[in-house]
C-alpha cells in the first residue's frame, strides 16, 4: 500500500516542488521578506533564526509554490529539530503533503 502511494506521489509531480538550491528559494517571489527568510532558514536548518523570525511575525504556514512550507523544507533536508519546532507551533497547520511524509516515516498513524 505504501509503495502504491509513493508511486502516486511521484507521478503527481510533487517532487518537482522540491528546491534544487538556495538560489531557487532566494529567487522566489514571496511578498513578505520575513516569510522568505523563514523558508531559507528552515531549508538550511537555522533553528535560532527560525525562532527569531516567527517571533517577529513571519507566517509559520508560509509557502513556496503551492505545497512547500517551512516545515516541509526543514523536514526534507534532515533538520529535525527545526522541523519539530515548526510543527509544534500552535499556528502551524500540517498540509496533506506533510501528513503523508510524516505517515511514511512512521511519525503519524
Amino acid at each position: 500500500m505504501k509503495k502504491l502511494l509513493i508511486l502516486l506521489f511521484i507521478f503527481s509531480g510533487i517532487f518537482q516542488a522540491f528546491p534544487k538550491s538556495r538560489q531557487t528559494i532566494q529567487e522566489n517571489t514571496i511578498q513578505n521578506d520575513r516569510n522568505k527568510d523563514l523558508l531559507l532558514a528552515s531549508y538550511t536548518g537555522q533553528l535560532d533564526t527560525v525562532e527569531k523570525l516567527i517571533n517577529e511575525g513571519a507566517d509559520v504556514n508560509a509557502k513556496r509554490d503551492e505545497t512547500v512550507t517551512a516545515f516541509y523544507l526543514a523536514y526534507w533536508n534532515g533538520h529535525r529539530k527545526t522541523a519539530q519546532f515548526l510543527k509544534d507551533n500552535p499556528a502551524h497547520h500540517l498540509t496533506i503533503s506533510e501528513r503523508f511524509f510524516l505517515w511514511m516515516d512512521g511519525v503519524l498513524d
